[in-house]
């Protein structure tokens, strides 16, 4: 099972409408990354489909190939907004802007696969490009409360910050 993590995102969405567009990507798609096992979703997204920002966390063995958090219809086409996705090791939760507005419970944990590429603003074979900006993508080894959440959220919108945003990110020990 995927021990509890977190992907927090700075986006800047230009699209909303043009399907699945990774915004933090880490997860395999089968057998065009695993030949030997085309069941394989291991791994995380944290993404925008269709105006909803979503976080999913695959699994390595096919149906379900995946359980998925949605915060349906959150995206701001042109606006920058914080997003992140938490698994803490029962609940997989989306927040954006500081506030958690999806969540799911998986019926069977999912098993992130931490050895799969880490892309930006791809699913990283030629699809899921997002469609617009990204800046200050960080992933964190805990499932990160939502007392800090907000304090980055709050911390990033606000021009006269006492501390710099990276520094406050550090105090959360992020593992890339």
């Amino acid at each position: 099972d995927a021990a509890p993590f977190s992907v927090e995102v700075w986006a800047k969405p230009v699209n909303l409408t043009s399907g699945a567009q990774a915004a933090v990507n880490a997860m395999i798609a089968g057998t065009n990354q695993n030949p030997a096992n085309g069941n394989d979703r291991s791994g995380y997204s944290l993404r925008l489909n269709n105006g909803d920002w979503q976080f999913y966390i695959g699994y390595t063995d096919g149906a379900p190939f995946y359980a998925i958090a949605t915060a349906a219809g959150a995206a701001i086409e042109g606006e920058w907004q914080h997003v992140v996705g938490t698994w803490n090791g029962t609940v997989i939760s989306v927040y954006v802007n500081g506030a958690k507005v999806g969540e799911e419970t998986p019926v069977t944990p999912p098993k992130a696969n931490f050895a799969a590429p880490l892309y930006l603003g791809k699913r990283g074979f030629g699809d899921w490009l997002f469609n617009g900006d990204l800046d200050e993508a960080a992933v964190y080894g805990t499932a990160l409360d939502e007392a800090t959440i907000v304090s980055h959220y709050q911390n990033g919108i606000n021009p006269a910050r006492p501390t710099p945003y990276e520094t406050l990110v550090q105090t959360a020990a992020p593992v890339g």
